[in-house]
């Protein structure tokens, strides 16, 4: 069976510089109800990965998430990070990671060196690894103990896998954050208490981010 990357197929919205800014707007907003479908069908393999993250926890595990160009990607483009399958678990190596962490790999194509790389040695030294992609039967999925394929279809800009698939990795992400954090912290109760949702997700990331931190 040949791999479809799903994610490069053209856009079903044609001529986008002929419509106007309404036409254009309620076209991704189409597109974006398909998401949280998408994100739906998922909920097997996400229910899965959290049993997993809860059961391993204690207080030296780490929950780690991983993109080409690592941290600094997230603030700007990195040219050229995803082609380099070595430098991923070079950088997981700063943080001192070890085999009670969890490693969670996300590339909406699922082709992506950097992200691949970075996995296939973390299983190699028994840490538990998943991944967030767009296209079914992908090379990341391949080396993944819990796959998660998040199937959102071609985007409304073709190629442009911002838009559809980050949605998703963002709300797959949100949920395993908070269900993680209902499971671990039972005796918060979210709707009684006073603090507010806000600050109580303020609170958590800070303790998550506390320990990672300290592995510097």
């Amino acid at each position: 069976m040949n791999f479809i990357k799903i994610t490069e197929q053209p856009s079903i919205h044609e001529d986008l510089e002929q419509k106007s800014v309404r036409e254009l707007l309620e076209g991704i907003n189409e597109e974006d109800r398909k998401v949280a479908s998408a994100v739906h069908a998922c909920i097997p393999q996400i229910e899965k990965l959290v049993n997993e993250i809860v059961e391993r926890m204690h207080p030296d595990t780490c929950v780690i998430g991983i993109i080409a160009g690592g941290e600094q990607a997230l603030r700007r483009p990195v040219e050229n990070a995803e082609d380099d399958s070595q430098k991923g678990w070079m950088e997981l190596q700063d943080h001192h990671i070890t085999n009670k962490d969890i490693l969670i790999g996300i590339a909406a194509s699922g082709t992506t060196p950097y992200v691949i790389g970075a996995l296939q040695k973390a299983r190699e030294h028994g840490i538990l690894t998943a991944s967030i992609s767009s296209n079914p039967g992908s090379p990341l999925s391949s080396v993944a103990d819990i796959p998660i394929e998040m199937i959102v279809g071609p985007e409304f800009i073709t190629g442009s896998s911002r838009m559809k698939s980050g949605t998703g990795q963002k709300m797959i992400l949100n949920m395993i954050i908070l269900i993680f954090c209902q499971q671990v912290f039972r005796w918060i109760k979210i709707l009684r208490t006073n603090i507010g949702m806000y600050a109580w997700m303020r609170m958590t990331v800070q303790f998550l981010f506390c320990k990672v931190l300290k592995r510097r």
